[in-house]
C-alpha cells in the first residue's frame, strides 16, 4: 500500500511538471499582453515569440511579436548609437551583433523587422576603425617582444 501511494505521488508530480512546461500558445500570448501592458517589453517579446513558435498561425502572438520585437530591436540599436557616442567601439560592435542575432531569431517566425541601413554604415566604419587600431596595437606589441 505505501508503495502504491509513493508511485501515485510521483505520477502526480510528473504530470504537474509536464503540464507547467506545456503552456499553450494562447496562454503565452496572454502573458505577453500582460507584460506589454506593464511596460516589460523584452519579456512580452519573449512570450510572444514562444507563442508564435508553438503555433505559427497565432495572429495575436505574431502581431504582438512584431510590435514588441521591433521595439526591443530599436532599443538595441539605440544602445549601439549611445556606445558609439561615448567611444566604446568594442561594446558597440558587440551590441550590434546582439541586434543582428535578435532580428534573425525573430524572423524565424516569418516576420520582417526594420533594420536601418544607415546604422549598418556606421557599424562598418566603427568595425573597420577598431580593427585597424587593434592591428596597430598588435604590431607594437610584436615589436616590443
Amino acid at each position: 500500500m505505501p508503495r502504491l501511494r509513493f508511485s501515485n505521488c510521483i505520477i502526480v508530480v510528473l504530470i504537474s511538471v509536464f503540464a507547467a512546461g506545456c503552456q499553450s500558445s494562447v496562454v503565452l500570448t496572454r502573458q505577453g499582453t500582460k507584460a506589454e501592458e506593464g511596460g516589460l517589453i523584452d519579456i512580452a517579446a519573449n512570450k510572444y515569440f514562444e507563442a508564435a513558435t508553438k503555433k505559427p498561425s497565432n495572429i495575436k502572438a505574431l502581431q504582438g511579436l512584431k510590435r514588441t520585437g521591433q521595439r526591443v530591436l530599436g532599443m538595441l540599436i539605440q544602445e549601439f548609437d549611445d556606445l558609439v557616442l561615448v567611444n566604446q567601439p568594442e561594446a558597440a560592435i558587440e551590441t550590434w551583433h546582439l541586434a543582428e542575432d535578435y532580428k534573425r531569431r525573430l524572423e524565424t517566425t516569418g516576420l520582417r523587422l526594420y533594420f536601418p541601413d544607415a546604422k549598418r554604415q556606421v557599424y562598418e566604419a566603427i568595425k573597420d576603425s577598431h580593427l585597424d587600431e587593434s592591428y596597430r596595437e598588435a604590431n607594437i606589441f610584436l615589436e616590443l617582444e
